[in-house]
C-alpha cells in the first residue's frame, strides 16, 4: 500500500490491520490470562489506537487464534531494558476481542488465493509484525471468514471502523478524569501526584511493567515519596481485581520500593462482596466508588 493511500485512510479514520507473530510461550499466556482487560503487545511504530490485529502463533501451533484491537498508539520501548534486550522497539495497549473457536491455520490460509500471493505468507510470517494490506483484507472478506471460524460476527460495525469497545472508552474517560483531578483523593487520605521516571521522563499513566506485558493504570507517589498504585474500573470490580493490583504493587515493590512502602487504591463502579471482604483484611489496599470522586459518566 503506498504512503498516500495510507495517509488518506488515516485521515478518514479507517483502521489499519496487522498480523502480530508470537511464540508459543507468549501465546499460552494469552490463553491463561484472557480476562478482556487491557494489556500491551509489541507492535509496529505505525500502529494506532483502534487498529485490528490477528495474533498468529508460530510452530507447532501455526495458526491465528485471537483477534485483538489496539487501545493506544505505538510508543517507544527504549526506556525498558527487558524490551531492549529482546529487540522490541515499540509497544501498544491491546484488548482481546475474541478467541477463535476454530483457529485459522497456516494451511487453511493457503487455500485463499489472495493470501497465497501475500509476501508475508510466502515467507511463512518470519518476523514479528506484518501489516495486512487493505486489498487482501477486503478480498478475503475477513468479516465472513472470522464469523465462520467463531460461529458469530465478532467485529461489529463500530469496531470494524476502528472505534474502541464501549468498555475501553469508558475506562479511558475515567482514567483521564482521575488524572486531572487527583486532588479529589486528598479527603480520603491520598495526597498524590503522578510518578515521573527520573531516567526516562515517562509519566505514571499506563506505566508499562516490561517483563510481564502489562500496564499500571496510574502510578503515583504521595507527599512522603511512597508509591501508590491506582487501578481503575468503570464497572463493578470483581475479586480478581485484588490479585491484579497486588501484582502491580509487588512489581513496584521489586523495582522501586524494596522497603515495601507501596499502597494500592481501587476506584470502581462498586465492588462485589468477595472483593469487599478480601480488602477488609488488606490494610494497604483501599476501595473507592467512582461517585466518591465525582465521576458520573
Amino acid at each position: 500500500m503506498n504512503k498516500k493511500r495510507v495517509r488518506s485512510l488515516e485521515k478518514a479514520g479507517t483502521p489499519r490491520h496487522w498480523l502480530f507473530v508470537t511464540r508459543p510461550e507468549y501465546y499460552e499466556r494469552v490463553e491463561e490470562d484472557i480476562t478482556y482487560e487491557p494489556d500491551w503487545w509489541t507492535c509496529d511504530e505505525d500502529t494506532r489506537e483502534g487498529d485490528l490485529i490477528f495474533l498468529y502463533c508460530t510452530s507447532p501451533i501455526s495458526a491465528i487464534g485471537y483477534i485483538l484491537q489496539a487501545t493506544s498508539d505505538a510508543e517507544s520501548l527504549e526506556y525498558d531494558s527487558y524490551a531492549v534486550e529482546r529487540g522490541w522497539d515499540f509497544g501498544c495497549g491491546v484488548i482481546v476481542l475474541h478467541k477463535l473457536a476454530r483457529p485459522i491455520t497456516f494451511k487453511g490460509m493457503g487455500e485463499i488465493p489472495a493470501i497465497r500471493e501475500w509476501r508475508a505468507y510466502r515467507k511463512r510470517f518470519q518476523g514479528t509484525v506484518f501489516e495486512i494490506p487493505l486489498g487482501i483484507w477486503e478480498s478475503v472478506n475477513s468479516l465472513r471468514l472470522i464469523a465462520e471460524c467463531t460461529g458469530e460476527d465478532v467485529l461489529t460495525p463500530e469496531i470494524a471502523r476502528g472505534e474502541l469497545s464501549s468498555v475501553i472508552k469508558s475506562e479511558k474517560e475515567l482514567e483521564e478524569y482521575v488524572c486531572k483531578n487527583l486532588y479529589l483523593l486528598r479527603r480520603f487520605g491520598f495526597n498524590l501526584k503522578p510518578y515521573v521516571d527520573p531516567r526516562s521522563g515517562r509519566g505514571g499513566r499506563q506505566y508499562v511493567c516490561g517483563e510481564y506485558r502489562c500496564r499500571i493504570d496510574i502510578l503515583c507517589v504521595d507527599e512522603g515519596g511512597n508509591f501508590v498504585v491506582l487501578e481503575l474500573k468503570n464497572a463493578k470490580a470483581p475479586l480478581r481485581t485484588l490479585s491484579q493490583i497486588s501484582f502491580y504493587m509487588g512489581w513496584v515493590n521489586k523495582h522501586f520500593a524494596p522497603r515495601g512502602n507501596v499502597r494500592g487504591l481501587i476506584i470502581s463502579r462498586g465492588a462485589d462482596d468477595k472483593l469487599k471482604l478480601a480488602t477488609s483484611t488488606t490494610p494497604h489496599i483501599a476501595l473507592l466508588n467512582v461517585s466518591d470522586v465525582g465521576f458520573r459518566r
